[in-house]
């Protein structure tokens, strides 16, 4: 689900997942809860790792070794898109989420609650480790049984918290959050609310934006018929030009492709850029041309690039090879060296130009012919990812 303690993520790449195209803060929390789910379930990040991350939730059992890290991965990549929570299926419509599933994390938009999860989550994020052993310490304390003749020991465990003295323990948090007097008058309150968001906006540099929420549903349905969005996932059999979605829906092209640029950002959290178009959503336009899953792509026999090979110790990799249904861990196989899409799309697109022949740019480039149908996808979007 949509966190609702979602803290500032960097924009297009981030430490342990270097090439991930992060949320902007606070975007997510900016859309009405309906299209907060609808531009999540249309975010590629979502549609590729859902059930991973479904299956760390529901602690399913696991099959190879590799597959904690996996799934792990999997919930992080998520959150960094600002889905937090056990995912439903993507083919899911909005009107049809359970009270359990639509939280309290969707909920949340320009002023929620911050739930006590939340708060425990700013204490491992922000208290250096010391002091948070000691707080954990305290939390311990705190959850034992009371002894006779002595103070209870959540009350122990308070007086032990006001004692110490550690780092960290008196600084605020680095997010909007404050402490509301409900004895204090609407005017008071107000007043102070206000000279705050314009501190916090200045700090983050975030502009004052005006309310288009009712036209997310015009943009949504320019993007779903352009990139061929069947309600569950992207089908290329279905996409239409700009030029054709403007005839279909009977209006001006340059309306058609401001409302293109305004989906994109409603759903990867970015401005529209061409390259970001490629780095988030290559993959899954690719995949279905190529055959490869994004997943496990390491352990396909038939690379994209296949210049370089180099043995991988399951034990490093975490592979598997699989005979019908079932999956075999390998004791090492053989991967390219590199075989990152997105590096493959940018020299794609670096030669679109120079070399008019699909065939003769996969030789140049020493790609397996597989790829040929993905060049001809890319050249024949090229000339409207401008």
């Amino acid at each position: 689900m949509a966190t609702a303690e979602d803290s500032a993520q960097p924009s297009h790449s981030t430490q342990g997942f270097p090439g991930v195209v992060a949320r902007s803060s606070f975007q997510l929390r900016s859309l009405p809860i309906r299209y907060r789910w609808e531009v999540s379930r249309r975010h590629p990040y979502y549609q590729h790792w859902w059930r991973v991350a479904q299956a760390y939730y529901r602690n399913e059992p696991v099959r190879h070794p590799a597959e904690p890290l996996l799934r792990q991965s999997a919930v992080v990549l998520l959150g960094m898109i600002g889905v937090s929570g056990e995912p439903p299926d993507p083919g899911t419509e909005f009107s049809d989420l359970e009270a359990a599933q639509l939280n309290a994390a969707w909920l949340s938009g320009a002023i929620h609650p911050v739930s006590l999860r939340g708060i425990a989550g700013l204490l491992i994020a922000m208290l250096p480790k010391e002091t948070l052993g000691h707080v954990g310490q305290r939390l311990v304390e705190a959850g034992c049984d009371d002894l006779a003749n002595a103070l209870p020991r959540r009350v122990q465990a308070m007086l032990e918290l006001n004692a110490l003295d550690l780092p960290g323990l008196n600084s605020y948090a680095d997010e909007p959050i404050v402490s509301v007097n409900p004895a204090a008058s609407g005017r008071q309150i107000t007043k102070a609310i206000s000279d705050l968001l314009k501190q916090w906006k200045n700090e983050r540099k975030l502009e004052e934006k005006r309310d288009r929420s009712d036209k997310y549903a015009d943009y949504l349905r320019v993007w779903d018929l352009r990139e061929g969005w069947t309600g569950e996932k992207y089908d290329l059999s279905r996409e239409k030009k700009l030029k054709e979605v403007a005839i279909e829906l009977g209006i001006e092209l340059s309306t058609v492709n401001n409302h293109y640029r305004s989906a994109f950002e409603m759903i990867v959290g970015q401005p529209y850029l061409p390259d970001l178009w490629c780095r988030v959503f290559a993959v899954v336009k690719l995949m279905d041309l190529t055959g490869e899953n994004v997943v496990g792509r390491v352990t396909h026999h038939r690379p994209l690039i296949s210049p370089t090979w180099r043995p991988i110790p399951e034990s490093v990799l975490g592979c598997v090879s699989q005979k019908g249904d079932a999956r075999t861990p390998t004791a090492a196989i053989v991967v390219p060296q590199e075989i990152d899409i997105c590096a493959m799309v940018e020299q794609i697109r670096g030669l679109l130009g120079q070399e008019p022949d699909d065939q003769r740019l996969a030789d140049r480039l020493n790609l397996d012919h597989k790829v040929i149908p993905a060049i001809a996808y890319l050249r024949e979007r090229n000339g409207e990812l401008t």
